[in-house]
């Protein structure tokens, strides 16, 4: 039933993803508290100091990046044809990913960033057969470098540019020139504030260096709900890889390529969660959009219909137990 509904990208896939992600939110919205903003990016700082006057904006506005990033991720797939057919699954999966637990059900520095990254994917599509993508591989680099002003290890995204540069782009050394100057650009007006103010040490000691943390996560104080929502995840995992060792099921060079792109933005994430002060899952969101990719995949090629329903409701109530427990 569900699985049915959401394979065909019609309007009523997203009335329903609305309410499947404010029946996930309701529990975040009962404790309220202030966002921490102490050793944070400047971009999530200056969010954050002005949020936490509204007790109740950053939690809508988690809320509403969410469904928007995931509405773009969907966006960024059907209009270059990635998937195999215009479908809402990849959006669909992005929220339950980016909702699998109580500490991705507030606001962090990552829902921010990831909506760069999405934009910068966004661009690296449009940079397909173009004699010239200045402006694309611009944007993108631009893109990657705003994300990493929310959250310094999204920096490590940045060679996707390379890899697109690499798989997509004929060589044209000057797009690679660019790049540079588009990653460097937001760093350049952000040394020259902080020099400006004679905070060129605290920019890198306080900012870059030592990122924000929230809440610990260790498996030895969870919850049996959060327990059974990762081994259903990891089920989806192994299912998707099984699946996608078959091949991908649009044969046409784009869809190839943004195939190893997505490959590589998997693997950067999990290199740039190296980077994180603390163990702690909401630092894997950037993870979210390649495996909602292929979940999504997994569960529109798969032969055996009845057995996705199942395993699609039951990991939907095990998220709903997870979040209200």
């Amino acid at each position: 039933m569900f699985i049915s509904t959401f394979k065909n990208n019609q309007p009523f896939s997203l009335v329903l993803l609305s309410i499947m992600m404010i029946v996930l939110w309701i529990p975040a919205f009962k404790n309220i508290a202030p966002i921490p903003y102490n050793n944070t990016m400047p971009l999530f700082e200056f969010y954050a100091r002005g949020a936490n006057n509204l007790p109740y904006l950053h939690n809508i506005m988690a809320l509403f990046l969410v469904v928007s990033e995931a509405i773009l991720l969907n966006f960024i797939l059907n209009k270059f044809e990635i998937m195999a057919k215009k479908t809402a699954m990849p959006a669909i999966f992005y929220c339950l990913l980016m909702s699998c637990c109580k500490p991705l059900t507030h606001f962090y520095p990552l829902l921010f960033a990831n909506f760069f990254v999405l934009l910068a994917l966004l661009k690296i599509g449009h940079s397909y057969r173009v004699d010239e993508a200045f402006s694309s591989i611009f944007d993108a680099s631009f893109f990657i470098a705003i994300a990493s002003l929310f959250y310094f290890p999204c920096i490590i995204i940045y060679p996707l540019i390379w890899v697109t540069l690499i798989v997509i782009r004929p060589f044209i050394w000057r797009e690679w020139v660019i790049s540079l100057v588009g990653l460097s650009l937001p760093y350049l007006f952000v040394v020259v504030y902080y020099f400006w103010t004679d905070k060129v040490n605290f920019l890198l000691y306080d900012k870059i260096f030592f990122p924000s943390s929230d809440s610990l996560l260790t498996l030895s104080n969870q919850r049996d709900s959060f327990l059974a929502v990762s081994a259903f995840l990891l089920l989806l995992l192994i299912l998707s890889i099984v699946h996608l060792l078959k091949g991908w099921p649009v044969n046409t060079i784009l869809s190839r390529n943004f195939l190893v792109v997505l490959l590589w933005l998997l693997g950067l994430s999990v290199i740039s969660y190296s980077m994180a002060p603390v163990f702690n899952i909401t630092y894997l969101a950037i993870a979210a959009i390649p495996l909602a990719v292929f979940i999504a995949n997994f569960f529109l090629m798969t032969r055996f219909k009845r057995t996705s329903e199942i395993i699609f409701i039951f990991f939907l109530t095990a998220l709903i137990f997870e979040n209200y427990s």
